[in-house]
Formats: structure tokens, C-alpha cells, sequence
């Protein structure tokens, strides 16, 4: 369950610092435009807890050329942040802001203490880059994304640049986000974050591994892929 969540955690950091241009392939950029509290107190969060499970030399590890100097081993969520143009709140004062806006804001993740099953699957899907290597390597990669004109929720999963599934997962995420929401209780079981696709090519398993809800509108979700290829043996 760890090193999925580490996985996940990992890959939903990367994700919205190279939304943010912040991750410019393997180098990062210090941003000088004003981001928006949602995106820093994620970041603030992902960052929290990567240092609470993998500890700090891991969280560093992330990022081995961008501190100039040792970081404070307490505050390396801090340092990291300050170095790309980011604010760091501490998570008490998140969850204030979060009452203070009367709740409109709303986060779930899935419990990384239990094991996800993913017996039987081959590939772990990493999110999709359109890039060269990918066109060449041919590699199964996914991405996220939400339509809030046809108010759907979906998951696309490509081969190399070429798009070969589309899953939708709007009525599982609606069914997590009906639920009445608890600050202090938002981590939901895997068994109600999983989703199961089966086509002639392919069985494909979905984890949503979080979601974020503001003022009654789903604004984003993480996911982790797991991929059986049914017509061949890669």
C-alpha cells in the first residue's frame, strides 16, 4: 500500500508542477506568476506526506539540484517550495482555510495503508507525455481529464501518441463525493475507488487515488492505471 501510495503521490506532484511550468522535463523552473491556494496547499499536502512515509532524503531526492544549500531536515516542504516560487501553509492552516470558505473546498484520497489488488496485470501506467520517446518506445500511459459541459469524468489511455482506450469513471467519482464529507475522515477504502474495464483487447483496472471538489464541482482527480494487454504477451 506504501509504495503504491508513494507511486501516486509522486507522479500527482510531478503532474501539476509541469501544469504549472514549474517541471520543465527534468529541470524546474522557479515560477514568477501568482498560482492559485488550490494548487500550492496540494502541492503542500503531496509534499507532507511523502516526507511523513518515505522521509526527508526521499522528498530531496525529488528534486537533487535545486537547493543550493543542506535543507532544514523539518522544513524541507518549505525549502522545496520557497525554491519554486511556491507558498507553503502548514496543514492546520489549510484545513482553516478550508472552514473559513465554509467547506467549499473538498478532498478525498484513497487509504494508502491498505494493498491495492493488482495481481494479474502487466503494465502500471505512468501519466502520458506527448513526447518522441513515447512515440518510439510504444509505451501504455494515461491521462485525466473532465468535460463540465457533458459533465463527465474519464480516463484516456493511449499506446505511444495514439489514444486506444477512453474510460469513463464519472458515476464511480460521483459516488464518492455524494457521500456526506468528513475533513477528519477522507480517506476512502480502495474497494469504493476502484473501477474494472474489460474490452476485447484489454482488462484495464482503475484506482481514483484523489479528488478534489470545489463549491459542489469536481476540479480534478488522480488516478493509478493497471493494463493486461489480452492479445499479446508484452
Amino acid at each position: 500500500g506504501y509504495e503504491v501510495g508513494k507511486r501516486a503521490q509522486t507522479q500527482r506532484l510531478m503532474t501539476l508542477l509541469e501544469e504549472t511550468n514549474i517541471a520543465q522535463g527534468d529541470t524546474f523552473v522557479k515560477s514568477d506568476i501568482d498560482t492559485n491556494d488550490e494548487i500550492e496547499n496540494e502541492v503542500a499536502s503531496i509534499l507532507d506526506y511523502l516526507n511523513e512515509r518515505q522521509g526527508h532524503e526521499y522528498v530531496q531526492g525529488l528534486f537533487p539540484d535545486l537547493l543550493k544549500e543542506k535543507p532544514d531536515r523539518y522544513n524541507i516542504e518549505s525549502n522545496i517550495m520557497d525554491a519554486l516560487g511556491l507558498d507553503y501553509r502548514h496543514k492546520w492552516d489549510r484545513q482553516n482555510m478550508y472552514q473559513d470558505t465554509q467547506n467549499t473546498y473538498k478532498y478525498w484520497s484513497i487509504n494508502d495503508k491498505i494493498s491495492l489488488n493488482v495481481s494479474g496485470y502487466d503494465w502500471h501506467l505512468k501519466p502520458h507525455r506527448f513526447s518522441t520517446k513515447n512515440q518510439e518506445e510504444q509505451n501504455y500511459t494515461f491521462n485525466t481529464g473532465i468535460d463540465d459541459i457533458k459533465k463527465e469524468r474519464y480516463i484516456s489511455i493511449w499506446k505511444g501518441v495514439r489514444k486506444v482506450q477512453s474510460i469513463d469513471v464519472t458515476e464511480l467519482i460521483e459516488s464518492v463525493v455524494s457521500q456526506e464529507y468528513d475533513i477528519k475522515n477522507n480517506q476512502v477504502m480502495p474497494d469504493k475507488m476502484k473501477y474494472d474495464y474489460e474490452s476485447e483487447d484489454y482488462s484495464i483496472r482503475v484506482y481514483i487515488t484523489n479528488i478534489q471538489q470545489d463549491e459542489d464541482k469536481v476540479t480534478r482527480f488522480g488516478a493509478a492505471v493497471y493494463l493486461r494487454n489480452k492479445q499479446s504477451n508484452e
